[in-house]
């Protein structure tokens, strides 16, 4: 059974079934003005600072649009990945966000935002970067996990 929560709660979606609480976050591609103009990234807030709730969700699925928003790609990680795992920024620029996902466009933007401001993205960020395949359309942790 699939429950949606919508703003209704700390999370979007409930699979009753595997009792998993999901969280959605939707991106286009962007350049946030953190790292340089030409660097273009998804991104999605995993927590801000001083928020209450800790756990609030099983799986965080981040939806990375194209420009077309007619080709979804989905990144799925579950909470020990993206919140346990996943060290706390400061960002210069937006100072409330305490954990991030931020995907870039390929390996060369990666590269190049390291340059840049090394201390904005964090070892896990750069893990999935490199290691997409284990996120991008990783249904199965919503069983699994």
């Amino acid at each position: 059974m699939v429950q949606p929560k919508g703003g209704q709660g700390s999370y979007d979606i409930r699979v009753g079934e595997h009792n998993k609480r999901i969280e959605v976050k939707t991106s286009t591609l962007k350049n946030e003005g953190l790292y340089d103009k030409q660097v273009k990234l998804w991104g999605w807030t995993v927590s801000r600072v001083g928020q209450k709730k800790e756990h609030k969700f099983d799986i965080l699925l981040g939806v990375a649009l194209d420009d077309s928003w007619r080709k979804p790609e989905y990144y799925i990680f579950n909470y020990d990945e993206a919140y346990v795992n996943n060290s706390n920024v400061q960002l210069k620029r937006f100072k409330s966000i305490q954990k991030k996902i931020h995907i870039f466009e390929d390996k060369k933007d990666l590269v190049h935002a390291q340059s840049i401001s090394p201390n904005e993205i964090t070892e896990r960020e750069v893990y999935f970067n490199l290691h997409k395949s284990e996120f991008l359309n990783g249904w199965d942790k919503i069983h699994h996990d």
